[in-house]
């Protein structure tokens, strides 16, 4: 395992690359730039910072949800910063399964189709999905096979985290993100998920950037990256 926030990780294809990357959230002042950053095909990274860090800003400007004031985002070959609305929502639902920190599912809809609701918006995933693509992925997750087609407002923490998990993974997309994914979880429960979503990542071949403030989660990864060694963040006073 590396520390080396700036070097891939052999000769494997690089899934993102970030360079003089500058964005300042205008309502706070508050600023993060990043010069260079890489992560491989197939590499799990662990970016290790302190919350207000800028943690998820990075996170959002990886995925296109924010535009960079400066710099380039590249996405395999295609370099996001330069893509129209429609392009980068295109690009970002076919390359990105994200597992946010809150969850985010649907309460009234059942864990399956949280699952399968990417789908409706990659074609490169849905073509890449199984018929019982999203059942397989929850009970390989360790989702009681009876709450496979429960709502998903009745599920227990642990298991909200297993469908966001398998619904970020369905389609097999090329880059998993993770904002905190264990942070609502006791440490056992933490331990048995990430061991779950690892032994997935790498039945996908999947790239993993997962951000956290948990160095525990260390031995699952291939590198860890302290995010002050890649990132500078000030806040500028706001008139």
């Amino acid at each position: 395992m590396s520390d080396d926030g700036l070097s891939g990780a052999g000769n494997r294809k690089t899934a993102l690359r970030l360079e003089n990357v500058g964005f300042v959230w205008p309502d706070t002042g508050f600023e993060l730039n990043v010069a260079d950053f890489t992560l491989n095909a197939g590499e799990r990274v662990l970016l290790i910072g302190e919350s207000g860090a800028g943690k998820s800003t990075l996170l959002s400007l990886i995925c296109g949800v924010l535009r960079p004031d400066a710099g380039s985002i590249h996405i395999g070959g295609t370099d996001i910063t330069a893509l129209r609305s429609s392009a980068l929502d295109r690009v970002r639902a076919d390359t990105f399964g994200i597992i946010f920190q809150m969850f985010n599912l649907l309460p009234f809809a059942s864990a399956s189709e949280n699952v399968l609701l990417p789908l409706r918006f990659a074609r490169t995933r849905k073509a890449d999905a199984p018929r019982d693509a999203a059942s397989d992925l929850l009970i390989r997750l360790g989702l009681p096979e009876d709450a496979v087609h429960a709502k998903a407002g009745t599920l227990s923490v642990g298991q909200q985290q297993r469908v966001a998990a398998a619904r970020a993974l369905i389609g097999s997309p090329p880059v998993v993100i993770a904002d905190e994914p264990t942070s609502a979880l006791d440490s056992a429960t933490a331990a048995e998920f990430m061991a779950l979503l690892v032994q997935e990542m790498t039945r996908s071949n999947a790239a993993l950037l997962m951000v956290s403030h948990d160095e525990r989660l260390s031995v699952h990864f291939d590198r860890v990256v302290p995010l002050d060694t890649i990132a500078r963040s000030t806040r500028k006073s706001v008139a």
